[in-house]
């Protein structure tokens, strides 16, 4: 409840009212339904209309009561309301085994009900108003200030009655039109509501079973890094051209490794330090550096340590 104002009241005839409804200051004969003190009805041209207790300043329940019931006249009154998306997904192990996982969507939009009623009693539970939608009865659930309970929320989720759950956020001066801002904030705005139970479950699940198919295959990893021992290879694909970086914790690289890298093709940059590739050749280069790596893994340390080391002499002055 944002409204700083009470703009609702109970007027002679025992009726819920609005402040542009009545008469202006005590004229209204306005009561507050919470203290029964008397009402001033506030119309000034400057400031936000609204109900002023005569004496009692101290009441502070009359707002938030009224405002409550006038949420559910506005409900009693209309025939449809605007409910959010229900999405509800199913896991099911097919004939082969194989998880699958399936999901059924009710997209949000206006619902038609008929029959609405106030304050209909269930013994475990009191809604706020109860409505008939075509899937059977629904609750709608009115949140001023505190939404529902724990408490209450289990024993709704023990009846499986489809509860929605309206949160009233109204402007700050809602202006003389405090029933247009009410249906506006109960019946059309978006980010004031949320399922509490949903509808539908059973014909939602089947539909969820009935669409379920097998996860999407994970995305083929790109190798980046290949190692020969002590000798490292990374790939690293640029716009127009492959780098291909050799790093070595030994005294020079494998020279199986450099060897290779130049016969494939590669075109050693001394500035960088760094074999360049064509970019299209970066599958052709994966492969046969994989290639490579089966085959020196099959060569003990001691012959991939010999060839280092002649390497290393061969390099010396």
């Amino acid at each position: 409840m944002a409204t700083e104002h009470q703009i609702f009241a109970i007027n002679p005839e025992g009726k819920l009212v609005a402040v542009a409804d009545v008469a202006n200051g005590l004229a209204c004969g306005c009561i507050c339904q919470i203290c029964k003190d008397a009402l001033i009805a506030k119309q000034g041209d400057i400031r936000a209309w609204y109900f002023a207790h005569q004496g009692n300043a101290e009441c502070s329940g009359g707002p938030e009561t009224l405002l409550h019931q006038a949420a559910k006249q506005v409900l009693l009154e209309a025939r449809a309301v605007l409910v959010p998306v229900v999405v509800i997904g199913r896991s099911v192990r097919g004939e082969d085994g194989a998880m699958r996982y399936g999901k059924a969507i009710r997209p949000p939009g206006m619902l038609d009900y008929t029959d609405p009623e106030a304050e209909v009693d269930h013994v475990v539970v009191r809604p706020d108003v109860q409505i008939a939608a075509s899937f059977g009865p629904m609750f709608v659930e009115i949140a001023v200030t505190n939404p529902v309970s724990g408490d209450k929320f289990a024993k709704l989720l023990e009846l499986g009655v489809p509860t929605l759950e309206i949160t009233l956020r109204l402007p700050k001066h809602p202006g003389p039109d405090a029933w247009g801002a009410v249906r506006q904030a109960v019946l059309h705005a978006h980010e004031n509501r949320r399922w509490r139970v949903l509808p539908e479950v059973e014909r939602l699940a089947a539909e969820a079973i009935a669409n379920a198919e097998l996860p999407p295959a994970p995305p083929v990893r790109r190798q980046h890094e290949f190692n020969f021992g002590r000798t490292a290879v990374s790939l690293r694909p640029g716009k127009k051209w492959l780098a291909a970086r050799v790093m070595t914790s030994d005294f020079v690289a494998d020279p199986l490794v450099t060897g290779w890298l130049t016969r494939w093709g590669g075109r050693f940059d001394a500035s960088k330090g760094v074999w360049w590739f064509r970019l299209e050749d970066t599958d052709r280069l994966r492969a046969a550096l994989t290639t490579l790596a089966q085959r020196i893994a099959q060569h003990s340390p001691a012959e991939q340590h010999q060839r280092v080391l002649e390497a290393y002499y061969q390099a010396q002055p």
